[in-house]
């Protein structure tokens, strides 16, 4: 699939946002050892090129198994069809894994 590179850039500024939410939440921790993660993370996600990378990024940055909410971040063509509601379902994330498959060749084994 095609996207444009401003497309992707978007892709690319919304994963470092989610890092610097967590890194600036009430809840974060503030050593030396984590903010040089932080820094790093937000190095790799400049780095991202391809909505599998972005999916990996996104899986391997907090055990995040339902994608569905970050489909703004790994659906960059913004071609998958979702109902009007706010709610989603098992059913909404298994359609939206194999949207992922079939248009950004994530292999199914990747998902947890």
């Amino acid at each position: 699939m095609r996207y444009s590179e401003s497309d992707f850039e978007r892709v690319r500024s919304t994963l470092r946002w989610l890092i610097e939410e967590n890194a600036s939440a009430p809840w974060a921790s503030y050593a030396e050892e984590e903010l040089a993660q932080d820094a790093q993370d937000i190095e790799d996600a400049t780095r991202v090129t391809s909505v599998a990378e972005a999916f990996r990024f996104l899986r391997d940055q907090g055990g995040r198994t339902s994608f569905l909410d970050y489909r703004g971040i790994l659906d960059p063509l913004d071609g998958f069809a979702t109902r009007e509601t706010d709610d989603t379902s098992d059913s909404d994330e298994a359609d939206f894994r194999r949207y992922l498959t079939g248009t950004y060749g994530i292999p199914a084994e990747e998902f947890p």
